[in-house]
Order: structure tokens, then sequence, then C-alpha cells
């Protein structure tokens, strides 16, 4: 049940944060039995409504992993019966599981291509080389070697019963609920890259494997918080499809929404 993986990642994630945190600590935050809880986590017992507000606050859920949770138990409830048509409607038959990267972690953002090389190892065409590897992403091979070891430390790559390089999860991500100088400077470089691609690359062939657009409109703030929901699905929707079938590229799907007026 994937909305127990996303809970499991959160409680695990606090456990990091706060080592002496434990499941007995946190069934006491949520006024429930620590028995009550365990059943939860395994599976046991599903999750009342009620008691899944709870989580999301005291996990301190971000926004999509909130939305993933609270689809997936309702996914989870309510999938064998007459709700199955409405659940397709809200596509939580493709709830994707993203699990929270720790702080200790976010070392992986460090520099635009580590992240990239992370995804390369999924495609279908990877070779274990570094000069391949460099070549893909335009990078020196002592950058290579750099990322590899990075994302090896971090455990974001492991070796599979056959010794290939493998992602050890296929799914990443930082929850954000609050600005952090790290992932901006993330999100610098790889505008940093749409920038270079812009410039450097003006063929119509290098057009027609890019989509680079934007809309200037008269906006009412109000609405910012419900717009901003939609579009983060709509992202990684996109990215869901995209990644089907015989994945040979990697892409970088950037957004920007901010105001142009003070």
């Amino acid at each position: 049940m994937k909305h127990l993986d996303i809970l499991n990642s959160f409680i695990n994630l606090k456990k990091k944060k706060r080592p002496h945190y434990s499941n007995a600590a946190l069934a006491r935050d949520l006024d429930i039995s620590g028995a009550f809880l365990s059943s939860i986590l395994i599976g046991k017992k599903s999750i009342p409504p009620s008691l899944a507000l709870k989580l999301v606050e005291k996990l301190n859920m971000d926004d999509y992993s909130k939305n993933e949770f609270l689809k997936g138990i309702i996914c989870a409830k309510y999938s064998n019966s007459i709700f199955e048509s409405i659940l397709n409607d809200i596509n939580t038959n493709e709830i994707s599981t993203y699990l929270p990267i720790f702080d200790d972690q976010t070392s992986i953002l460090g520099k635009w291509y580590y992240i990239a090389i992370l995804e390369l190892i999924n495609c279908s065409n990877f070779i274990e080389d570094i000069s391949f590897l460099a070549n893909k992403l335009n990078i020196s091979n002592d950058q290579t070697r750099e990322a590899l070891l990075v994302l090896e430390n971090e455990k974001a790559i492991i070796r599979d019963e056959k010794g290939n390089l493998i992602k050890s999860e296929n799914y990443l991500r930082i929850p954000t609920i609050k600005t952090s100088e790290l992932i901006r400077e993330f999100h610098l470089q790889m505008i940093d890259q749409a920038t270079q691609e812009l410039k450097s690359k003006t063929s119509d062939n290098d057009y027609c494997r890019r989509l680079i657009s934007g809309i200037t409109f008269t906006a009412n703030p109000d609405l910012f918080e419900e717009c901003k929901k939609e579009i983060e699905n709509a992202i990684h929707q996109v990215s869901s499809k995209f990644s089907r079938g015989n994945c040979t590229e990697v892409y970088q799907l950037n957004v920007q929404l901010f105001p142009l007026t003070k």
C-alpha cells in the first residue's frame, strides 16, 4: 500500500531528525495506543480520516506528500467498490511513491549533474562507464567520478545481486515546507541549464526535442495556493507519463511562477 510507504518514510524522517523519537512517542502525540499504530503501519488497520489529518500535521508532510497520502488512503479503502471509477478520475490509480530524502542526504543536490546521473542509471541504454556518462551530460570525467562517489556515499545508488549499479529507490524527492538555500541553488543551476539550452542549441532538431514556453497574465493572489497545487500535480503526472516504456534520455522539467509586480 503506497500510502503506508509514504507514512513510514515520514516517520523515519522524523526519527532521523530526532534520534530518540519512537513509534510510542508518535502514538502518544496522536492520542492513540501503540498497538493501534503498529496495526496501521503493517496494514492491518485502516486509517480513520481524523487520524490521517493528525498524521499529516505531526509528521510535517509537504502538500504533495499530503495529497498522495490522503488519496492513497481513499484508494486502499474503496478501490474494490463503487468508488473505483471516481478514484480513476482523480488519478489515484497511478499514485507514485516519492520517498523523502533525509536532511543529511541533500548533498545529492549539490550539483545539477548528480541528479542527472542518478536518473541516467535508469535508462535502458545506460552503460556503467565514466566516459559514457560524461559524454551524455557534457561534463568532465572528474565531475562524473565525483558525482558517483557522492551518490554512493549517500546510498542513492547501490549494487544489485548481479553487481549492476542501480538506484536505491525509483522515486526520491525532498519535501519542502519552507525556503532552503540549497534547493534554491539547485533550481538556479537547472535554470542555467535551460538558459544554455536556448543559447547554444539553435537548430530545428534541438527545437523539436524541447518545450520552453511561458505566459504573462493578470493574477488574483487569493488563488495562488490553489493554482500552485494544480501545477505541482501536473508536474508529477507529466513526468510519470513521460517515464513509461523505453527511456533513453534524461529530461528536466522546470516551472517558474512568480510575481513581476512589487
